[in-house]
């Protein structure tokens, strides 16, 4: 599929169902099977899909089939051809990528990055009320990217200069 297609997201936490089709800011959340769904939007997060951004994302996939390539070249551009044609790319970019729910109704939710292993930018969070409403954003710093959350902590592995990943647990303050 195209790295622009949106995945769906799903998680669960306490009983509570998280549910996203990513392709837009609308999250419906349940709790239980006889609990009624509730639903999220923000409207706004929608960006155009650029030609810029298609091919920075397909020159790093190419990268990566360059042993590949000198085998077949003609199996590499096929593959290249069909994952960004424009019959499958859409108008715009999904926006959401990860969610991860707390046991007190609160959500960590990330924006859509088309290459899950871009480590060198910023990883970035908000954390939501469980009536939907911003209460924090966190900024992960280069080289790092959150995995997990619970309660006053989130879980994130962080990469040094030679490539090691660190798994580490911080505790998140409020002001």
């Amino acid at each position: 599929p195209s790295p622009f297609a949106p995945r769906p997201i799903v998680a669960m936490n306490s009983g509570r169902f998280v549910y996203s089709s990513g392709e837009d800011y609308r999250l419906t959340l349940s709790s239980g099977p006889s609990g009624v769904p509730r639903v999220i939007t923000w409207h706004g997060w929608k960006k155009p899909l650029t030609d810029e951004l298609v091919a920075s994302v397909r020159a790093h996939y190419e990268a990566g089939w360059e042993e590949v390539r000198e085998v077949d070249p003609e199996l590499v551009e096929n593959i290249m051809r069909a994952t960004y044609s424009p019959d499958i790319l859409p108008d715009t970019l999904p926006v959401l990528r990860s969610v991860f729910p707390l046991d007190d109704g609160r959500l960590w939710v990330s924006r859509f990055r088309p290459i899950n292993q871009i480590w060198m930018e910023e990883d970035s969070w908000h954390l939501l009320s469980p009536e939907g409403h911003p209460i924090a954003r966190l900024a992960l710093p280069p080289e790092s990217k959150m995995v997990g959350a619970r309660r006053d902590h989130v879980v994130v592995v962080t990469r040094d200069s030679l490539d090691l990943e660190t798994l580490r647990v911080f505790r998140v303050q409020e002001a």
